[in-house]
Parts: structure tokens; sequence; C-alpha cells
């Protein structure tokens, strides 16, 4: 995964800071502005009216984690293991491989299934909860067998000291922000040109390679029948069907040169390969078998799993600079007179209903919690100071009797000797 944009929000996720972090984002890489383009959101109201704002053309996806969190929050069902719930049938049409799956399934049970639940999950758009549907608006649109923001989620937690640092000092945490890309961006380029690892016979990215080699060893040829094999000037046309389900024949269609990087990655109708990204079982059995000529198993992996288009990610006469200190911006930078910190209640509320049984406090509320912190840490050193001078009394009375004792006459010679050894 490679990062497209990153930014630090002062404040609420509203949408004025979100229109600040698409605009610069777009500003930055204009080519994000595609049809071809998802961005995958927790649904974020100011997020996705930003978003549609700025970034006109490229299709908006529910991320498939909270709308689970979201499912079994107002209707339970657990991993959706119950049939006839919403989080199963949302299960069934998250795993359909093209509309006309997702039309089925939805006709076989709309009668059976709770009138609620299927209102809630017809809230959204198919094109935005369901790859299958999103593949379909167009040809060029895959999403890589991607339906959750956890890339993005796991960005965050490697980020999580430059978070924590923007509450003392956005200055500091920008700097170390730097700092952890640009050891990222060295170890990843260290890693995409990295000779002993990557030899001649192992063109792909170790995700490739392990792609590759399940998905040709999970493939039995001996369920397929492939009847028709036809020639164009520019691709292949393969018919292929299951022997169990005669009726259900897809048509395989590679191309006869390779593409970028050689890859002969092509389509198929059953809508695998643009769903999730890689070739699906009907192009496997037709490289096992043979039916294409010239056609391996690695010129069908798709382009993004190769190692050169790798190494472009990561090209070795890029440096990614991070010798930037807190001395050299203050030298060469100007001073913000109007920037100061401020206590987190005087930000605007978050948007929203808030949590059940919790009161919105005011600002005489924070004060009287301020105060009552500030009476806790005073009362917590004068409790600490008085010990120590209990202590401190405690050891010189000790040490005044010991002396006495020891300069009485009655006391024997015996005595004060193991009284100077415990001493």
């Amino acid at each position: 995964m490679v990062g497209l944009g990153c930014g630090i929000l002062f404040g609420n996720e509203d949408k004025n800071n979100w229109k600040t972090f698409w605009e610069f984002l777009h500003k930055a890489h204009p080519i994000i502005n595609q049809r071809s383009k998802t961005i995958i959101t927790d649904q974020d109201k100011g997020s996705s009216s930003s978003i549609k704002e700025i970034l006109t053309e490229v299709g908006l996806f529910h991320c498939s984690f909270h709308r689970r969190q979201n499912i079994l929050r107002k209707f339970g069902g657990g991993k959706g293991n119950t049939p006839l719930t919403a989080m199963w049938m949302y299960n069934r049409l998250m795993q359909c491989n093209n509309v006309s799956s997702i039309q089925y399934l939805r006709s076989k049970y709309s009668e059976k299934i709770h009138p609620s639940h299927l209102h809630y999950l017809g809230g959204i758009d198919d094109e935005q909860q369901y790859p299958a549907a999103r593949c379909a608006m167009s040809d060029d649109i895959i999403m890589y067998g991607l339906s959750a923001s956890s890339g993005a989620e796991s960005m965050n937690r490697a980020n999580d000291s430059v978070r924590r640092r923007t509450a003392t000092d956005a200055l500091n945490a920008a700097l170390l922000w730097v700092q952890k890309e640009s050891d990222r961006y060295e170890r990843s380029k260290a890693d995409a040109w990295k000779k002993d690892r990557f030899r001649s016979e192992k063109p792909l990215t170790p995700r490739g390679m392990s792609l590759m080699k399940d998905i040709f060893e999970n493939c039995d040829t001996a369920l397929y029948r492939i009847t028709n094999v036809t020639e164009t000037d520019t691709h292949h046309f393969a018919k292929i069907h299951k022997y169990s389900t005669p009726h259900r024949e897809y048509e395989v269609k590679i191309p006869i040169e390779g593409q970028t990087h050689g890859s002969r990655f092509g389509t198929c109708t059953c809508g695998f390969p643009r769903k999730e990204g890689i070739p699906c079982d009907h192009m496997v059995a037709i490289v096992k078998v043979g039916a294409i000529p010239m056609l391996t198993k690695v010129s069908i992996m798709p382009y993004w799993f190769t190692r050169e288009q790798w190494q472009l990610q990561f090209p070795t006469e890029v440096i990614s600079p991070a010798d930037i200190t807190l001395a050299a911006m203050k030298s060469n930078s100007l001073k913000v007179d109007n920037l100061r910190y401020c206590p987190e209640w005087t930000v605007g509320r978050k948007k929203g209903r808030p949590k059940k049984g919790q009161r919105t406090l005011g600002i005489t509320d924070h004060i009287q919690n301020s105060a009552k912190k500030r009476k806790r840490a005073q009362g917590g050193t004068a409790r600490r100071r008085g010990e120590l001078e209990i202590e401190t009394i405690l050891e010189s009375e000790e040490a005044d009797d010991i002396e006495q004792l020891l300069q009485a006459d009655g006391v024997e010679a015996e005595i004060k000797g193991t009284i100077g050894i415990a001493d």
C-alpha cells in the first residue's frame, strides 16, 4: 500500500476541515478525480459532502467494516450465520460477483426477510456498498478485492505518536510525521529493489507470488469444460462452464499481446476478476489446460502485482528527505502570531446525537472540572511533601535516641557494640 496523502485536522471532522484536506489532495494529485477511482469512507457526513463537492468524478463506497458494525448495532445477528437476518443478507450480497447475482438473491429472499431489514439495506445505493455493483458502473473500475478502510486505519495506528503530539506541539508532530514517512518510503524502496530477494524467476511481488500459488493450486481443471476458443486481431475468447452447471457459461477475454509490463490479465463475464483484482478460476483453468497458446501463469497475473510496477512506485533516484530540524524551521520561517492553543471545550461540538445517558457539559462544568483536577494535583503534592517530612523527623528522632543510649554509663560494652554494628 502506498500513501497518497495525509494531513492533521485540528478540531472536529466537519465539512470545512475535510474540504481543506480534499482540496490539498486534489491539488497534489489531480489524477484522482476520475470515474475509475473509488474512495472508501465510513460515510462521515462532512467527508462525503466535501468529496462530492471537490472530487466530482470519483465514486464513493461505504466501508464494509463500519457497515457491518452499524447493522450489528441496529439488528444484531452476530457474524451473519443466522439466515434471513440483515447481516446474513448483507454478507451474501457482498459475495456476489455481478449485478445479476445481486438481483437474484434480492428477489429470492425479499419476501422472507423482515421489511425493516430490507429497508435498512436499501438505504444506500448498491453502487456504494456492494463491490459487484460498483464495478458494473464502468469497464475500467476495479475494486482490487478491497471493501474496507482498514489500510487507512492501520496508518492512523502507525502514526499514533504523531497524533498524540498534536495536542502539545503541532510543529513537532509534523516533523515527526515527515520522519516516519521518510523511513517507510526508504524501507519500501529497499524491498522493491532488493536483488537477492527477487530473482529473475520471481517477477512478481511477494504478495503476487503468494496469490498466484494459491489460485493455481486451488483450481481443479477436471470441474470445467472449455467449449469454444476463438481469436480476433487483438484478443482470444474462450467459453467455459462447469460440468455440474452447463447452463452457466462464461466468456473469458484475454489480450493476444502483453499489455502493461507484459501482463495479459483479461476479463471474465463472471465478474470476479474486476471485483477481486485477480484471475478467476475460469481464467486459471484455461491457462492450466493450455487452451490459449503462450499464456503462462505469470503473464495472466495483473500488472499491479509485477515487480516492475512496484519499482515504479519507489524509484531509486527519488530521495525522501527528513533532515528538517526545529532550529531550521525557526530561522527560515515566519512566526505566526495568531496561532494559540485552546482548551478542547472551546471547539465546536461534534455533530450528531450524543451518547445515551450522557449530559452535554457547559463552560461552567469544564471550569469546575479543571479546578478539581488542580486541587487533586495540589493535594497529592502536599501529601507527598508531608510524608517526606514525617520520614525525616522519624529518622532524626531514631538517631538522637541511639546516640543518647550509647552515651549512657549503664550500658554494657557488648550492647554498645551491637548497637554500633546495627547502626
